[in-house]
């Protein structure tokens, strides 16, 4: 259904998916690129209703969309009440919602176009199953996102003050990016569809190298005031990697699993984070030797409230599943190059956020 406000809201007469549906009351959105993402995805909603019908990755995948809605709306209510201008929420929701738009649409191409190729027999079980753990991953960090960016919208509009967002978007937009890479490194995934609107959102959530570029400048300033050899770490991953010498992947990947550790070492030593009561109470916050592990180091980091804050939970359980992957695909067929460097890109991206939650 439409509101008058010129809000999108979800049909929920619709058994399928529920398309995308713009009024022509709200100058805002019919002035954004948004309005091409949300096109995009309405064109891959028939066809996954269709080729995907009763899946639970259809399911997922309306969540997600759903999510996004509600995302948008929210974005619209907080330019309304701040008193944004049209401006400034153009530039908000190509830098926050855009992005996340054009992975959801990433992800349902390569859905379609697996199970094209699975059905046709032009590609073996082994390689649909891979593309389906890829979507499912790459939906369930779109999803996390939406909740961190959820989370920062609410803390926008309870002080009052717009320019708190500037960090948490930058990190929305660069994981995306690290998302829409990992998404390309799948053989399935789709070059011969052509769809005008998506083509548009991607241009508008894609990051350039340079953008990327001064992201890790961020990035690094941060980890310099923390402890110089992190800033090695980082830059000694790229320079690797871009290098493509023999055993690259492997070297480079120890590189930013190196960066990570040494990082929540420092900001959550060992005696420090077994005095807080989530090592004390929970089991999930204990290695095999009864330590502190990465997850307990990180909710130490971040000052995590089970009360008050489910978005670093979630923000966390995303930053651990893309250190997990570093090493988890070596044996699935995909293109390992454009893989680990999207994973790359995406720690980085919630390292940003993780740090920037500890200036709060």
């Amino acid at each position: 259904m439409q509101t008058n406000n010129g809000n999108m809201q979800l049909d929920p007469e619709d058994s399928a998916i529920s398309h995308l549906k713009i009024s022509g009351a709200s100058s805002i959105i019919n002035n954004t690129s948004f309005r091409d993402g949300v096109l995009a995805v309405n064109e891959l909603s028939a066809g996954l209703s269709v080729g995907l019908a009763n899946s639970d990755f259809l399911t997922s995948y309306k969540s997600v969309v759903g999510t996004q809605i509600e995302a948008l709306n929210h974005s619209l209510v907080l330019g309304e009440s701040l008193r944004l201008g049209t401006a400034k929420m153009e530039s908000f929701i190509e830098t926050s919602i855009a992005p996340l738009s054009s992975v959801i649409a990433g992800v349902g191409l390569a859905t379609l176009n697996a199970n094209k190729l699975y059905e046709t027999g032009t590609i073996v079980e082994s390689a649909f199953t891979s593309a389906q753990k890829i979507s499912d991953l790459c939906l369930d960090v779109v999803q996390r996102q939406q909740h961190v960016l959820s989370a920062t919208i609410d803390r926008i509009q309870n002080s009052g003050i717009f320019q708190r967002v500037s960090d948490s978007i930058m990190s929305t937009q660069v994981i995306s990016s690290g998302v829409n890479n990992v998404l390309r490194s799948l053989p399935t995934y789709p070059t011969t569809i052509n769809l005008p609107n998506l083509e548009k959102i991607y241009e508008v959530g894609e990051l350039t190298d340079e953008e990327i570029s001064e992201h890790q400048k961020k990035l690094d300033k941060m980890l310099l005031k923390i402890d110089p050899s992190l800033v090695e770490f980082r830059k000694g991953c790229w320079e690797t990697f871009r290098r493509k010498g023999k055993d690259y992947i492997r070297q480079s990947s120890s590189s930013m699993r190196g960066l990570v550790d040494a990082l929540l070492h420092i900001l959550a030593p060992t005696e420090k984070v077994k005095e807080t009561e989530f090592f004390k109470k929970s089991p999930e916050a204990k290695d095999n030797k009864g330590n502190p592990n990465r997850k307990a180091r990180v909710y130490h980091i971040v000052k995590f409230d089970h009360k008050k804050a489910d978005h670093l939970k979630r923000l966390t359980r995303g930053f651990l599943e893309a250190y997990d992957n570093l090493s988890a695909w070596d044996h699935i067929p995909l293109q390992q190059d454009a893989f680990v460097q999207g994973v790359f890109v995406i720690i980085e991206g919630c390292l940003f956020s993780i740090l920037s939650q500890t200036d709060q």
